[in-house]
């Protein structure tokens, strides 16, 4: 998510 780390595929299903 916004301003955490984690990988890009957790960053994709935040920003759904």
């Amino acid at each position: 998510g916004i301003g955490v780390k984690e990988n890009k595929f957790i960053s994709n299903l935040n920003a759904i």
